[in-house]
């Protein structure tokens, strides 16, 4: 009998063991989420997670704003003001403005474009459309405003 009740006995003490080392852990880990950072490392750290990396002036302008303002703003992108140079130099792409179905009808895939010119399919009826297919530089040119 005595035999039976020492490995039971170590069973039980080894579970309460493990039980109360577990236990701690968790109490030792909720503590290291209840310490508080500095305020420049949260900047840091909502700029690593919620961008693609700080950039060398960003924490700045995320200290200048405010970190909650600026979270709520990346959260609502409406919200930030246009760049009016970066309007003024993207106004020639017609493609930003295009839907889906625009950009298949007017820009041939690269698979249409071998087609055409391999001769399997004909190129589009319209003069400018046909020009800017057979030669993408033009639509290039007509971006770099040349």
């Amino acid at each position: 009998m005595r035999s039976r009740v020492m490995p039971v006995l170590a069973a039980v003490l080894a579970i309460a063991a493990f039980t109360g080392l577990e236990a701690a852990d968790k109490r030792k880990a909720a503590g290291e989420f209840r310490k508080q950072i500095a305020d420049d490392q949260k900047v840091l750290h909502a700029l690593n997670r919620l961008t693609f990396g700080p950039r060398p002036f960003d924490p700045a302008e995320v200290k200048k704003v405010g970190l909650k303002r600026w979270i709520d703003r990346q959260l609502h992108p409406e919200q930030i003001e246009e760049n009016l140079l970066l309007v003024e130099k993207l106004k020639y792409m017609d493609t930003l403005r295009m839907s889906s179905v625009e950009l298949v009808r007017n820009y041939p895939t690269p698979q249409m474009a071998k087609q055409m010119i391999d001769g399997r399919i004909p190129f589009p009826s319209d003069p400018g459309r046909r020009l800017r297919d057979r030669d993408p530089a033009i639509s290039s040119r007509r971006f770099r405003g040349s």
